[in-house]
């Protein structure tokens, strides 16, 4: 039996959902199907075959599984029926689950058929609420934008001066200030040349301090002779 064909109800027949709400979808069931859940989601991804469980299409009466929620959200091949509106495919999604559970609850055995539905059904409500902040516009997102901008605005403080953008120096914390000594040694006074005399002259110059003399006594036989002798 073909799950797709039991699951008329929530198929529509001409005009679908906007391309903005097939995304949405497209994006939830994506996340159904990933490989990310492939522990839990196995059992739900084609139509149970009445082969190996002969009594399910009496229990169940609107049989569902992934596959076919896929097929009608693409739509298949060579057919032009979608989804009408989110809440038909979102009806479809929780169908799988819902006749998981319905089916296996009497059969202790498959007790754990019933946990990895509920696991599933916790992945579902997940996107549902992902669905909905995209829908709002992204709610929470638009917060943490302004409150980078208000981070950014507040990490600034405003300018003194009565000009926008000019810079406000009396804010600015004072310079040191540095003193040069610079020592400047004395002009030392050009020697003076010698006075002129008369008529040009050059002055005499100035005489040589006298060398000492040198006075010597000569001893002899009769007398005593003193004689002096000068360095000239």
């Amino acid at each position: 039996m073909s799950e797709t064909a039991s699951g008329t109800g929530a198929a529509g027949v001409g005009g679908g959902m906007s391309v903005a709400d097939q995304n949405i979808c497209k994006a939830a069931l994506e996340v159904l199907l990933s490989p990310t859940n492939s522990k839990k989601n196995y059992l739900f991804l084609e139509p149970v075959d009445p082969k190996f469980v002969p009594n399910y299409p009496d229990v169940v009466k609107r049989p569902m599984d992934l596959g076919s929620v896929k097929k009608n959200l693409y739509g298949a091949e060579g057919a032009t029926t979608t989804y009408r509106t989110r809440e038909e495919f979102w009806t479809d999604v929780d169908l799988v689950f819902e006749n998981a559970i319905f089916f296996h609850t009497p059969i202790k055995e498959n007790a754990w058929i019933i946990k990895l539905a509920k696991q599933m059904q916790k992945v579902v409500e997940r996107e549902k609420k992902k669905a909905e902040k995209k829908i709002s516009g992204g709610g929470a997102g638009a917060g943490i934008v302004s409150g980078a901008t208000q981070k950014k605005k507040r990490g600034r403080p405003p300018s003194r001066s009565g000009t926008d953008g000019a810079r406000d120096s009396s804010r600015d914390p004072p310079k040191p200030a540095v003193k040069l000594k610079l020592s400047v040694p004395k002009p030392v006074p050009a020697a003076k040349g010698p006075p002129q005399g008369e008529a040009g002259a050059p002055a005499a110059t100035k005489a040589k301090p006298s060398k000492p003399k040198l006075k010597l006594k000569l001893g002899g036989g009769g007398g005593g002779a003193a004689g002096s002798l000068g360095s000239s």
